[in-house]
């Protein structure tokens, strides 16, 4: 156990991830070097959407799969900061259930609030972003999406869109989906963006969470370390596959997990329409995220990282 050495282990509607990181502080700055990844998908989305609460079955898939992470946790890190986020933090009876689920991580399961989500976020993806010129940053996550404008690496205005992968999943039916099931995807998208933050026109955009890093497949890519682009052919392109073809035989071209394809529509349609929105053509999909901004801000504030 090196104590040097830290780890982030996060629960979310999608899937349990496991980031284990060799730390150093110098003056005053955090950096890490990524050592290893872990990733179990759940299938947790179509209950949460339907009733937003943790079933008896899926909390024992939970306490499985913590007890497993937990145990490679903590074999190889000093510190271990453990978070439920998105649509399983929010869920009705996620307070009892992760009070209950700690004893199998080893560790107390904070509950974030979506602003501490997308603050932790942002702040590892910032030192990606070019030091001048306005910019966009784009989380599209399980229970809700962040969109914030930056002059440079500092923000200047941001919102919280209420649509998000889990929650926009349930509207599709078929296998593929139909397209009135698309159009009303479409429809529940566009009416959030009246929300979209207003400013200078952004030069470059720039995007993390899961549902980016599925459209992107980063988390079957041998380089996670590197940026990652995505452009509108691409995810038309995508579209019209998943508007074609099974999720079966989606996932068997892609090379992913079946269980992903269903939270493909909801982000491709997301992260669309809001570089439509702002006139953009592409955007820079980064590795960085959730669990790297609380490695940041839990190395410097060890007692109140996922606190608002």
């Amino acid at each position: 156990m090196n104590p040097t050495t830290y780890s982030t282990l996060e629960i979310h509607s999608d899937a349990i991830n496991l980031l284990i990181c060799a730390v150093t502080s110098e003056a005053g700055l955090v950096k890490f070097r990524p050592l290893e990844r872990f990733g179990e998908v759940l299938e947790l989305s179509s209950e949460l959407a339907a009733n937003n609460t943790l079933s008896a079955d899926s909390i024992n898939k939970l306490e499985i799969t913590l007890r497993k992470y937990g145990k490679i946790a903590h074999r190889n890190s000093g510190t271990v900061f453990v978070a439920a986020s998105g649509a399983v933090a929010r869920a009705r009876n996620a307070p009892e259930v992760f009070e209950r689920l700690s004893a199998a991580a080893g560790e107390t399961i904070h509950l974030m609030s979506q602003t501490r989500e997308s603050a932790l976020a942002a702040d590892a993806l910032r030192e990606r972003m070019d030091e001048t010129g306005d910019q966009l940053i784009i989380d599209v996550g399980s229970a809700f999406t962040y969109v914030a404008l930056t002059s440079g690496r500092e923000i200047v205005a941001q919102a919280w869109l209420p649509v998000g992968t889990t929650g926009l999943s349930a509207i599709l039916v078929g296998d593929p989906p139909g397209a009135l099931s698309w159009s009303l995807l479409a429809s529940r998208v566009g009416f959030a963006l009246q929300a979209l933050p207003q400013g200078n026109k952004p030069l470059k955009a720039w995007a993390t969470g899961s549902a980016a890093h599925n459209l992107v497949g980063l988390d079957r890519k041998e380089d996670q370390a590197a940026d990652h682009k995505l452009c509108l052919p691409d995810l038309s392109t995508l579209a019209d596959q998943l508007m074609a073809q099974s999720a079966k035989k989606v996932a068997r071209h892609l090379g992913e997990d079946l269980r992903r394809i269903v939270l493909l529509p909801p982000g491709l349609v997301v992260m669309s329409a809001i570089l439509d929105n702002y006139g953009l053509a592409e955007v820079t999909v980064v590795p960085e995220g959730l669990r790297e901004g609380i490695i940041r801000r839990g190395v410097k504030s060890p007692e109140t990282w996922w606190k608002d």
